[in-house]
């Protein structure tokens, strides 16, 4: 079938989302009722591993990367504030590269290529009173940087990060 192209499921199930997640919640609940530990204590060790090889890995280049890039900003978000992240390979560099915090609010729209309106969304995000800081690549920065007009009569908390990357690669 469509979803098992090799034909190995014998009896394809789709469970009903609410008794699922009751199950996995009870199952949780189980074991920390339990005291067990073990599982979260070795996900918590192979995310500190994965950590410092990422950190080791981007160390390595000579030059910014837009991983390393998308880090920093991240990590220099100030606490409270928000980060808006532009599509493609923004998004994906925060979420795979970036330290977590709990402290900074990460946001993203989708337009309708994916592009669309990013300044003119950290702009308003601004405005609503955070301290923002953009991040976005070249070309989506240049879809919309009217967003920008009429900022110098406004005071706005706004950084906008623009990373030179060609127009992107994601589909290169």
């Amino acid at each position: 079938g469509v979803g098992d192209p090799g034909g190995v499921v014998g009896t394809p199930r789709a469970p009903e989302p609410g008794a699922a997640a009751a199950a996995v919640a009870a199952r949780v609940a189980s074991a920390v009722a339990a005291g067990v530990r073990d599982e979260r204590d070795a996900w918590c060790a192979a995310d500190a591993e994965a950590s410092a090889a990422i950190a080791a890995g981007l160390a390595a280049h000579a030059g910014p990367t837009e991983p390393a890039v998308a880090r920093a900003v991240l990590a220099a978000a100030p606490t409270g504030g928000t980060v808006v992240v532009g599509a493609s390979m923004p998004v994906r560099d925060v979420e795979w590269y970036g330290l977590p915090r709990d402290d900074v609010q990460v946001v993203s729209n989708r337009g309708a290529n994916g592009i669309d309106g990013v300044v003119s969304t950290a702009v308003g995000v601004a405005l609503a009173g955070a301290p923002t800081v953009a991040l976005m690549g070249d070309i989506t920065f240049l879809h919309d940087q009217n967003g920008l007009i009429g900022l110098g009569r406004r005071a706005v908390d706004l950084v906008v990060v623009v990373v030179d990357n060609d127009g992107g690669g994601i589909f290169s």
